[in-house]
């Protein structure tokens, strides 16, 4: 059962100790729908990485779309093992709320994104100088607003 706006939990047969006699009730706890439209881009703004040379990449999140704020969405990215020693920095704006840095390691952070906000982050890595082949990385974005 789906009841859009709200939760329901339905009591199972039991014992009413209650006085109240609501063994099985159903109970309706109104909670409010959040709806963000979040939206990630990756880009290294590079045609070829050289081993050995440093790599810069920028991942922005962003909630231009709404309509609701997200608060506490999860922004990641999982960088290629052939990048090392990388570190990242968040710059927000439009009232967006994201950890500063600098971080090392893979991109995870928490942000808040209201309606028109983002978050940039600046990756900074090295490329391994024995790297071969493709450079490839995963990001992903988990919009959570809790109501």
């Amino acid at each position: 059962m789906a009841l859009e706006g709200s939760t329901v939990v339905v009591g199972a047969p039991r014992e009413d100790h209650s006085g109240y006699n609501d063994v099985g009730a159903a109970y309706v706890f109104d909670s409010a729908i959040v709806v963000s439209d979040l939206e990630v881009s990756n880009d290294d703004f590079q045609a070829t990485a050289v081993p050995g040379e440093p790599y810069a990449a920028t991942v922005i999140a962003a909630n231009f779309a709404g309509p609701d704020d997200a608060v506490g969405a999860t922004v990641a990215e999982t960088f290629s093992p052939s990048l090392t020693a990388c570190s990242w920095t968040c710059a927000p704006s439009g009232g967006a709320g994201c950890d500063a840095g600098p971080v090392a390691g893979n991109l995870s952070d928490t942000v808040d994104l209201p309606l028109g906000g983002a978050a940039t982050y600046t990756v900074s890595c090295t490329i391994d100088p024995s790297a071969t082949g493709t450079l490839h990385g995963r990001h992903c974005r988990h919009g959570r607003s809790p109501g």
